[in-house]
């Protein structure tokens, strides 16, 4: 072989190798946007994951919240079947007691109409908060198989690496 046919030879070598190390650049910078996308993902997640945990208390609050209203209901109940018989028993005060049952069925209509109306809210809030869950457990579940498709992504990327590295030893 000629002096010639080798610095022609050498000089495709160098050309080769010049090109794999501008696509080892190329695959290391396409790497760190990876890792920094998975990074972000992550931080999405997180604040995610703690939504759900608030929406759930919140879900929790107002579940306790529609148990007191029940139960207020039934001692406005107990009251005015209490009421009742006592009319029954006093002639005297009968007229009294007519004023006062009738104050308490108004304020009973008030406070079934008001309940009707915070079963109504509490509903529509429930209802909210339900989607709000299901749409933030479908957004994890997006983020966890963009998760999954970035670490094959990189698995791929690092094998890629691999495979230049070797090649690029062979040809040293």
């Amino acid at each position: 072989m000629s002096t010639q046919e080798e610095i022609v030879k050498f000089d495709n070598l160098a050309e080769e190798v010049k090109k794999r190390s501008i696509l080892v650049a190329e695959l290391k910078s396409q790497n760190e946007a990876y890792e920094k996308g998975n990074t972000l993902l992550e931080g999405a997640k997180s604040i995610l994951l703690e939504e759900i945990k608030v929406l759930k208390e919140a879900k929790r609050a107002l579940s306790i919240s529609r148990s007191k209203l029940k139960k207020g209901l039934e001692v406005d109940t107990q009251i005015a079947h209490t009421l009742s018989g006592d009319i029954g028993k006093s002639e005297a005060v009968r007229g009294e007691l007519a004023e006062e049952i009738k104050n308490f069925g108004i304020e009973k209509e008030e406070l079934i109409k008001e309940n009707k109306e915070l079963k109504e809210l509490n509903a529509t809030e429930t209802d909210e908060m339900e989607s709000r869950i299901a749409l933030t457990e479908e957004t994890a579940k997006g983020l966890a198989d963009l998760k999954e498709q970035l670490d094959i992504k990189e698995l791929l990327l690092k094998r890629r690496e691999s495979k230049l590295d070797m090649r690029e030893e062979m040809l040293n």
